[in-house]
């Protein structure tokens, strides 16, 4: 029954890295194209650049869904997660339209190829029978932790003056 997989650890680990993917990806859907004209950067080349990130989604799910089919989940789903915190460490320590498109090639290339990392290994540990409901409090963490991010990364700009912090955390 799928109450006792909230008492292992592989949920609580699959429940920690979805909050922490929604934090990181809720926190730049929603601010930043404000965070690149913060930098001087052009409205023109802020919403390219997160075009970008889209657009690259679509390759990302493509080859790492492939690649996890012959290789396994856990280690590409960490290695997605770490290339999305290089992703962050650029926007923390470069400035100007480059690292702007920099970063949104690296987030583009990490943002949703976690999705379906997230959801196979699920189905993998739990059996399909559960991978529903699990799935669901998998992806309800996902939105929670966007959400936290969402708001704090707004509520720092405002006393700050600076989104640093918020990129940091996501780093």
């Amino acid at each position: 029954n799928w109450p006792t997989a909230f008492r292992s650890s592989p949920m609580w680990l699959l429940v920690g890295g979805f909050f922490i993917c929604g934090w990181t990806t809720g926190l730049i859907s929603t601010h930043f194209v404000p965070f690149a004209r913060d930098q001087g950067i052009s409205a023109y080349h802020a919403a390219n650049a997160f075009g970008l990130i889209g657009g690259l989604n679509i390759i990302s799910i493509l080859v790492i869904s492939t690649l996890s089919d012959r290789v396994g989940r856990k280690n590409p789903l960490g290695i997605v997660y770490a290339i999305r915190g290089m992703a962050y460490v650029i926007l923390v320590f470069f400035r100007g339209t480059i690292p702007v498109y920099l970063f949104a090639a690296t987030a583009g290339l990490s943002w949703l190829g976690s999705v379906p990392l997230t959801t196979a290994l699920t189905g993998e540990i739990y059996g399909l029978k559960k991978v529903g409901i699990l799935t669901g409090v998998v992806f309800l963490s996902h939105q929670v932790g966007a959400a936290i991010s969402i708001y704090l990364a707004g509520w720092f700009y405002d006393q700050l003056g600076t989104y640093n912090f918020a990129f940091v955390s996501s780093a």
